[in-house]
């Protein structure tokens, strides 16, 4: 099909130990076709991903915070024609949640709250 890999590949490494997690993603596109006569097509490429973080949680309170690194070769590629992908890009997460709980009240028999 136009503009359609022939393939797609995710390929990704976890490594949860404690409350630390780090991970590897590598993503292998195939060539894609831009013209139905399939003369002209948009070359495979490769990108690599890697990411490393924590969570922690105490009394309700759960932080997390990680660092990624998108694109980490830099590879130049193209999804669609004139609009380049950018290079490596980088970011850092960082998130507190805290958890309410609530008590329900059960209904009776009669449909009443006791």
């Amino acid at each position: 099909l136009t503009y359609r890999p022939h393939y797609v590949t995710d390929i990704e490494a976890v490594l949860a130990l404690w409350k630390l997690r780090g991970s590897y993603r590598v993503r292998l596109i195939d060539i894609r076709y831009n013209r139905e006569a399939n003369t002209k097509w948009y070359d495979a490429y490769r990108v690599d991903d890697a990411a490393i973080g924590f969570k922690t949680a105490v009394a309700g309170l759960t932080l997390q915070a990680s660092y990624t690194i998108n694109n980490l070769n830099g590879t130049d590629y193209v999804l669609i024609g004139h609009y380049p992908m950018p290079g490596r890009q980088w970011g850092i997460d960082c998130s507190l949640t805290y958890a309410i709980r609530q008590t329900m009240k059960r209904e009776n028999q009669y449909g009443s709250g006791s």
